[in-house]
């Protein structure tokens, strides 16, 4: 925002804004009110360009109707003006790892013996994060420390916190044979008591890539910490396999404005010539797809309100589910429910950004190589923390 309260055409002109001159002020609608300047702002503004990070945006009304001005855009009317608030980043690291055999989270992989999570951390760092949140299993607490020893602490924020199996509503009870936790949206609920602001869920595991983070950082330094308008980013589906064996992914569907419709979990996925094929347990095909659909890889962003949504849900699910030693309580069913039940909606950015992780051992050579390219064109420096 350029000093006496007016905006330069070019940097509104990147968020998609419709121009008239009003006042001095540029948007398809706009006018001071309350010291902020209030713009109507094409769905997509998440796109620009990081140079142009500087202007903040708050939503103005949690889940106020959108107006379609255009078979692809969506208008939705946003404050403009202050520092934009952090975001902060909730990190999954408790997972098993038993089809990679070992603590994948903290498997050194980068050229300076990083972890994939090291570049997760990095890029936020980068991109406007300001506080990361390690869910992680008990057992596994001293290595995660330290491994992460003299890395990152000082350049952000860092809490840990814990998923366990026994972290349920009051009036519910384990089974007895129940080995795992209760899954993604479970491992997201350990966060609930340290989470202070909007904050995106990622996977220890996965490369997401930094316009993909840039991208999920813009959005929640814009909305509203109020608001149930969530957001994830969808990743193209033949980019997120894995050559080894079957993985585990929820296939997305939008509406014409890019509002989630669904998020299916298929959880046995592998290529097959020109498609792919979701399998069932019993190894027939339950579904093909061409590999173009957009596909969830837990890159989404939400803000404290979901905490209390999901704590719902959640006991929701137990009530129906809670004797099923096998089911449990990923996001995308939690969000699938919300959005049902008109609660919250999520609309799903696209990225072009690159996708890998390591889902099994053998997938480590390809990683390993694929972050030394990184590092010799430049993207990354050799010792991220050195």
């Amino acid at each position: 925002m350029e000093s006496g309260g007016k905006l330069d055409r070019h940097r509104v002109d990147s968020f998609g804004i419709q121009f008239s001159n009003i006042e001095g002020l540029y948007g398809s609608k706009s006018f001071v009110r309350g010291g902020f300047i209030e713009i109507d702002v094409v769905h997509g503004y998440t796109s620009v360009p990081e140079a142009y990070t500087g202007l903040a945006f708050r939503s103005t009304g949690g889940n106020s109707p959108a107006k379609t001005v255009g078979s692809q855009h969506t208008v939705r009317r946003f404050h403009v003006g202050g520092a934009m608030q952090k975001p902060s980043l909730v990190v999954l690291a408790a997972g098993m790892g038993s089809r990679y055999g070992g603590v994948k989270q903290i498997d050194p992989v980068g050229v300076g013996d990083e972890a994939i999570i090291d570049f997760s951390v990095y890029d936020a760092i980068t991109v406007g994060f300001d506080h990361v949140i390690f869910v992680i299993r008990r057992e596994i607490e001293d290595d995660v420390r330290e491994f992460f020893a003299g890395t990152f602490e000082s350049k952000i924020r860092v809490s840990y916190v814990f998923q366990d199996l026994d972290d349920i509503p009051e009036g519910y009870q384990v089974p007895a044979d129940r080995a795992k936790p209760w899954g993604t949206a479970h491992a997201m609920l350990a966060a609930r008591h340290v989470v202070d602001s909007p904050y995106a869920v990622i996977n220890a595991d996965d490369f997401y890539g930094r316009p993909a983070l840039s991208t999920m950082a813009r959005y929640l330094s814009a909305i509203d910490p109020d608001s149930t308008d969530y957001a994830m980013v969808g990743y193209r589906l033949d980019r997120t396999l894995s050559p080894h064996g079957t993985v585990s992914r929820g296939i997305v569907k939008t509406d014409n404005d890019g509002w989630l419709v669904s998020i299916e979990e298929h959880t046995k996925l592998r290529p097959q010539g020109d498609e792919v094929l979701s399998l069932n347990d019993d190894s027939s095909v339950r579904a093909r797809f061409s590999g173009t659909e957009a596909t969830s890889m837990n890159l989404f962003g939400f803000t404290p309100r979901a905490m209390e949504q999901f704590s719902e849900e959640f006991a929701d699910f137990l009530s129906v589910s809670g004797d099923d030693t096998k089911a449990e309580f990923y996001i995308p069913y939690a969000m699938n429910r919300l959005k049902e039940q008109n609660r919250a909606r999520m609309t799903v950015l696209r990225s072009d950004s690159e996708w890998f992780g390591v889902t099994y051992r053998d997938d480590r050579p390809a990683v390993v190589s694929r972050l030394r390219d990184l590092v010799e064109d430049g993207i990354y420096p050799p010792s991220l923390w050195g």
